[in-house]
């Protein structure tokens, strides 16, 4: 009898540290998850706000080359004599970019090879045309105010009006796929949805954005 009470005692003191044990396991499992969660929303939220201030910039550089081509088209600006006429209303403009662009930039860049890609060619791209800028601003300051004689070494001014043409046309165009990626991964309420369907089924933007990161040019 008393071995029985005794082996009864243990079964029960035996079963009461474990269920301590399980309980202690399984409210830290909770507890961890609980965190996750939390970090993962507030990870989400930030690259939302994120997400936001670097569109801003991009529909600056998008809108700005649209309207560049429409004022041109309309004055009659022939396709010889665009790359200057686009080089001059750029050096008086000196597009710049956010001061946050690249910090928030970080905070998107793994969410997607393709939009990864678009964002780094397009920071490289501005800032050659930001350099390109400021070595022709000499130029067109002298130009406006009469003075006809180049501040460029000879040659320097045509192919810096040619290399600020390719750029900036070039980054309106990573700037055009990267809001998309950043509307259809970041800011969309069905990411996951969105990433299978880019997978099987590419849309014809997202076909036009792989060839445009295979070529490398326009």
């Amino acid at each position: 009898m008393l071995q029985d009470t005794w082996v009864v005692t243990s079964l029960v003191a035996w079963l009461d540290h474990w269920q301590a044990l399980l309980g202690s396991i399984l409210g830290g499992i909770v507890a961890l998850l609980a965190a996750l969660v939390v970090a993962h929303g507030q990870t989400r939220r930030e690259q939302r706000a994120a997400a936001t201030l670097l569109i801003a910039d991009l529909l600056a550089v998008v809108a700005a080359s649209r309207n560049l081509s429409t004022i041109a088209t309309r004055n009659g600006v022939s396709e010889k004599d665009y790359p200057t006429w686009l080089a001059g209303r750029l050096s008086s403009r000196q597009p710049k970019l956010s001061h946050h662009f690249e910090a928030e930039m970080v905070r998107v860049i793994d969410m997607n090879t393709s939009l990864a890609a678009h964002l780094s060619l397009f920071k490289t791209t501005f800032s050659t045309i930001e350099d390109v800028i400021t070595r022709l601003k000499g130029h067109f300051d002298l130009e406006r105010r009469g003075i006809l004689i180049s501040s460029s070494p000879p040659g320097q001014f045509t192919a810096d009006v040619q290399v600020l043409h390719r750029a900036f046309n070039l980054s309106a165009r990573h700037a055009e796929y990267a809001i998309h990626y950043l509307e259809s991964l970041v800011l969309s309420s069905i990411p996951t949805f969105t990433r299978i369907r880019m997978f099987f089924w590419p849309s014809a933007t997202e076909k036009q954005s792989r060839e445009l990161l295979e070529k490398g040019n326009i």
